[in-house]
């Protein structure tokens, strides 16, 4: 048996075990990070119809933050 022949089924679970990881991950952030990106999104619109004239700027900040952490999620689906 050669070198190659016994690792692949090393490499096989190896495989396995990263596309599970994969999936957990996924749903992980969908079923969680998801959830509470979508709560950030309705409390700033509740901010913008509540909030002190004198707030937009801090409200616009706060809109693109979360903005970058919806793309940053998204690289990892």
């Amino acid at each position: 048996m050669t070198c190659d022949n016994r690792l692949q089924p090393l490499n096989d679970d190896f495989e396995a075990v990263r596309e599970d990881e994969r999936r957990r991950l996924a749903r992980d952030l969908h079923d969680g990070t998801a959830q509470l990106i979508v709560l950030m999104q309705l409390k700033i619109g509740e901010l913008r119809r509540l909030a002190p004239a004198g707030s937009e700027e801090l409200i616009e900040n706060l809109d693109e933050a979360l903005a970058e952490v919806r793309q940053q999620v998204r690289g990892y689906l």
